[in-house]
């Protein structure tokens, strides 16, 4: 997968934008009913904030994984850390098909 647009994002309106750039507009074009202005809004701060939420954790990963090499020296992962490890791993995984 290729950078994602560099932040910061910004919410203007149900619009999200990276400078000048658009990075993403909040529709219901193609919903069966009309989707509330605030929900629209949500999503799009929601969106907005995407790329601080995938650096907060990619943060939380490395200091996790640290702190579960300390607490579980052997590999047995047996600590419930490991969950939460596992879980961030799957949602970066997902955030950047599948760069760390």
């Amino acid at each position: 997968m290729s950078a994602h647009t560099p932040g910061p994002w910004r919410v203007t309106g149900a619009n999200v934008r990276a400078g000048a750039a658009l990075v993403a507009i909040v529709t219901d074009h193609w919903a069966d009913e009309p989707t509330p202005e605030d929900e629209k809004a949500n999503t799009a701060r929601l969106s907005a904030a995407a790329p601080a939420l995938l650096d907060a954790a990619r943060c939380a990963l490395a200091d996790l994984e640290g702190a579960a090499a300390e607490i579980d020296p052997n590999g047995d992962r047996v600590h419930p850390m490991w969950q939460t490890i596992k879980e961030l791993r799957a949602a970066i995984e997902r955030a950047t098909g599948g760069a760390p």
